[in-house]
């Protein structure tokens, strides 16, 4: 790839966020004419490169479809940016604003849908084998960590280097709210667990934005009834173990996890992220329009997957590419059995890869890399991914023939 430069790469650019070191945009990638996100140094100099470096690492082959992909390129860097494979338009902080003004507000089950996504997401990092221990965790989010697309679609961005929170040289430049665990507002070291209590923070910093459960309203109000008491004793019990609690006495994820899942019983909600997505794309199309869900050119593939034709164009050969057309197929007859859905990585993984026991981890990077050819072979704009997983857009009418 030769890289001529971001303004002749690069066109349709609108400003996401920025901070006095860094910038993100959303931009048309002239090349692929995808949409992606640009993440730029103000100030071009080796510690800009090296932060951005490690961004781009962190996110090459994300462990989880809800933490933004790069796209690979030592020329990226030369030109001071990271180029991140999502077509968001607007970050957490911008959709709230958008949500005030629309008065739309999400309700108890959508909300706790997008925070399980975040918290999932972080884990996947966290636990992946192999992975730098400087990528594995965040340490401190705040809104601009969360991106979204007009259609919903929302991904974490900032593990490696946190570019929403931190300049160059690490330090603090947050302009938007941020959470943290208290250690780490003191320099300590971040972790698994202190990253789920920024997760919980960062629940909280949303509160304002969300139609509460009442159950749940009453008892942190202070106005709980008689049939609170449970809801109540684990509220308290997370707030004493878990958000307040000694970072050495921490209770586990998974014991946090578990009186989550049973706080979520007492009240009768279940997490809900599709929910959320719709909520999301409801509320942005108030302030961009409407997403264009225009037909692209058919997709034709055998049974096989042998080959891949879209419209009139030439025919792309797959009959040696057997991982390819092993996914290419799965994905093609769950657009035609179930438009709108997505197969979620372990699904994928074993269309393609039968019979093999392969760790969370390892299957999604296998996935990843397996969606990329196909991204190539030229479904750049027709393949969504999103916390569910992948799918193939609705708007692509898809066939499959024998061979």
């Amino acid at each position: 790839m030769v890289m001529t430069g971001r303004n002749l790469r690069f066109g349709e650019l609108a400003p996401i966020s920025a901070t006095s070191a860094f910038r993100l945009s959303s931009a048309r990638d002239r090349h692929t004419q995808r949409s992606v996100v640009l993440v730029e140094a103000l100030r071009r100099t080796p510690a800009s490169e090296r932060a951005l470096r490690r961004l781009m690492q962190a996110h090459a082959l994300p462990p989880h479809p809800a933490i933004a992909p790069t796209l690979e390129g030592e020329d990226f860097l030369a030109d001071g940016m990271v180029v991140l494979d999502v077509p968001a338009c607007v970050d957490l902080d911008g959709l709230v604003r958008v949500g005030a003004d629309a008065r739309s507000r999400a309700t108890h089950s959508e909300a706790d849908g997008f925070i399980v996504t975040v918290r999932d997401a972080l884990l996947a990092s966290a636990r992946e084998p192999g992975r730098d221990p400087a990528a594995r965790f965040i340490g401190t989010l705040c809104f601009g960590n969360l991106l979204f697309a007009r259609d919903g679609r929302f991904w974490l961005v900032g593990l490696g280097h946190n570019t929403a929170v931190q300049d160059e040289h690490g330090a603090l430049v947050a302009r938007t709210r941020f959470f943290q665990a208290p250690e780490i507002s003191v320099g300590g070291e971040a972790s698994e667990r202190s990253d789920f209590v920024a997760v919980l923070m960062l629940l909280r910093g949303m509160l304002a934005f969300v139609d509460i459960n009442t159950s749940i309203a009453r008892a942190i109000s202070g106005n709980s009834l008689s049939e609170d008491i449970e809801l109540v004793r684990r509220i308290i019990w997370i707030e004493r173990h878990v958000v307040h609690a000694n970072p050495n006495e921490r209770a586990s994820v998974e014991e946090t996890i578990e009186v989550s899942n049973r706080v979520r019983e007492l009240i009768g909600c279940r997490p809900d992220p599709a929910a959320f997505e719709n909520r999301v794309a409801l509320t942005l199309a108030k302030a961009y329009g409407p997403v264009d869900h225009a037909a692209r050119p058919p997709l034709r593939t055998s049974v096989t997957g042998a080959f891949l034709e879209r419209g009139q164009g030439p025919r792309v050969d797959l009959a040696r590419r057997t991982v390819l057309a092993r996914m290419l197929v799965v994905l093609v007859r769950q657009r035609i059995d179930n438009p709108g859905a997505s197969l979620d990585v372990m699904a994928l993984c074993a269309a393609c890869w039968p019979g093999e026991r392969i760790m969370p981890s390892a299957a999604a990077n296998r996935v990843y890399v397996a969606i990329s050819g196909l991204r190539r072979a030229g479904l750049a704009e027709d393949l969504e991914h999103s916390a569910a997983g992948y799918r193939i857009a609705t708007s692509v009418e898809c066939t499959l023939v024998d061979d």
